[in-house]
C-alpha cells in the first residue's frame, strides 16, 4: 500500500494524517513522483504481470483524484518470474524510465556413460 505523508519538520505525523494512495489489494511499490508533483507514479504486480501505474493527486492536499491508471506493461521474459527488485524506473523532466534486467542460464546434460559400459 502507498500513503502520502504531509512532511513537516516540526513534529511527527501521526498515522490519522496519512493520505492513503492505493488500496493494498495488489502490491504496489516504488513509488515516484512525476516533476509538477501532480502524478505519483508506482509498480505495480498482479497474479504474474509487473506493471507502472499512476494515480493523479490534488496539487494542493495531495489526495487521489479518480482512480490510478495503467502506464505501461512490463513483459515478463518467456514467462518467467523476476526477481523484485530487478526492475527500477525514476521519473525526470516529464518523462519516466524504466530500466528491466535480466538473467539468463543455460543448463547442460552430460551423458557420463556415453553408450559404453
Amino acid at each position: 500500500q502507498i500513503f502520502v505523508v504531509p512532511a513537516s519538520t516540526a513534529r511527527a505525523i501521526r498515522q490519522t494524517g496519512w493520505i492513503q494512495v492505493t488500496d493494498g489489494v495488489t502490491r504496489d511499490r516504488d513509488p515516484h513522483w512525476n516533476a509538477s508533483g501532480t502524478i505519483l507514479y508506482f509498480l505495480r504486480e498482479q497474479e504474474s504481470s509487473r506493471s507502472v501505474w499512476g494515480q493523479r493527486l490534488d496539487p494542493v492536499t495531495r489526495k487521489p483524484q479518480g482512480q490510478p491508471f495503467p502506464v505501461f506493461s512490463v513483459p515478463e521474459p518467456r514467462g518467467v518470474r523476476l526477481a523484485d527488485r530487478l526492475d527500477q524506473f525514476e521519473t525526470a523532466n516529464e518523462k519516466l524510465i524504466y530500466t528491466k534486467k535480466q538473467i539468463t542460464g543455460n543448463l547442460w546434460i552430460a551423458d557420463w556413460n556415453n553408450g559404453s559400459e
